[in-house]
């Protein structure tokens, strides 16, 4: 268990402090803003959406239908 969590460090560190290839092309973003249509219904934030996701992983018995064998 203890190995799991120092990979899981080591990967985090590496994707906080990589830096870029010195040799690769920049991205320049020359494309037209597209415009969204106005809807009723209010988008989620970061937050909201975020934990709407982890609702079935909260309350499993809510979310999932038990399945019967035979």
């Amino acid at each position: 268990m203890s190995m799991r969590l120092i990979l899981i460090g080591l990967a985090i560190l590496a994707l906080a402090y990589a830096q870029p290839v010195p040799e690769a092309p920049e991205v320049i973003e020359n494309s037209n803003p597209v415009l969204e249509m106005n809807s009723e219904k209010p988008k989620l934030n970061a937050y909201q959406r975020t934990l709407f996701l982890l609702l079935p992983l909260l309350f499993p018995n809510e979310f999932y239908i038990p399945t019967t064998s035979g």
